[in-house]
């Protein structure tokens, strides 16, 4: 808590949308978690694996996942009658500390941050937010000035795949004054028009379909392949331009 009050006291903007975020994940993982869930080792079990899948290789871009659930763990194991006055920026910190009678948090300068992992902490996350901009520079480099390939309608994910990129690789870039949503990384998508698997690739997601770079697009049959990806077209259905570098899958 010593930790939380001093970073907040930097950074006081911020604190209201950590709490919303420890609110509309981590409340909801730990409510996941106990409905199947009694023992104290097992839910946290529970939990750390589910916040390792979500969480990938990085934490900063999760960490509510894992301290909205635990401040609601603690709340419960307390015995805190929390839950009735929940709101969308409810600091649950907070809770615990006055359900604790916890006055005064100690001097934050005289924590050995060490024991907590600070310097392997610090490593992982700047390695981690490196990656990340690699990945959104790669998202808009891959989609600016190339031709595009709109992938149509409703699609499911490879499940196997899923750990690999759901909370890894979604992030906002901005082309033009536009905000998309990019996926990367190597996972499978199948619709009405067949099946395509990426192998490091990206995906650009829009209300009607998924964007596909389609530059140095090669059509054989009902294949079609890029670098990045490898499309199998169902029978009755092919690749079409419709547009000044822009394709779209259609009935043939």
């Amino acid at each position: 808590m010593s930790i939380r009050a001093e970073r907040r006291q930097n950074h006081t903007l911020q604190a209201r949308q950590e709490n919303s975020f420890e609110i509309a994940e981590g409340l909801a993982l730990f409510t996941d978690t106990a409905l199947i869930l009694d023992g104290l080792e097992e839910m946290l079990d529970s939990l750390e694996d589910m916040v390792q899948g979500i969480a990938g290789n990085g934490g900063l871009s999760s960490f509510g996942y894992w301290t909205g659930a635990l401040y609601s763990l603690l709340l419960q194991e307390v015995g805190a009658d929390w839950t009735g006055g929940i709101r969308g920026n409810t600091d649950l910190a907070e809770l615990l500390r006055n359900e604790l009678n916890i006055n005064e948090l100690r001097d934050f300068n005289q924590i050995n941050l060490e024991l907590y992992g600070y310097s392997e902490i610090v490593a992982t996350e700047s390695a981690w937010l490196a990656r990340v901009d690699e990945i959104r520079q790669g998202a808009v480099d891959s989609f600016a000035g190339n031709p595009i390939l709109l992938l149509d309608g409703a699609v499911t994910y490879d499940s196997h795949t899923r750990d690999n990129f759901f909370m890894e690789v979604f992030w906002f870039f901005e082309q033009g004054n536009l905000p998309q949503m990019v996926l990367y990384g190597s996972f499978t998508m199948t619709g009405a028009w067949g099946e395509i698997a990426l192998n490091e690739g990206y995906t650009r997601h829009q209300d009607f379909g998924h964007w596909v770079s389609a530059a140095d697009m090669e059509i054989d049959g009902n294949i079609v392949r890029t670098p990045t990806w490898t499309l199998e077209l169902n029978e009755g259905f092919e690749v079409q331009n419709v547009g000044i570098n822009s394709y779209r899958i259609r009935r043939n």
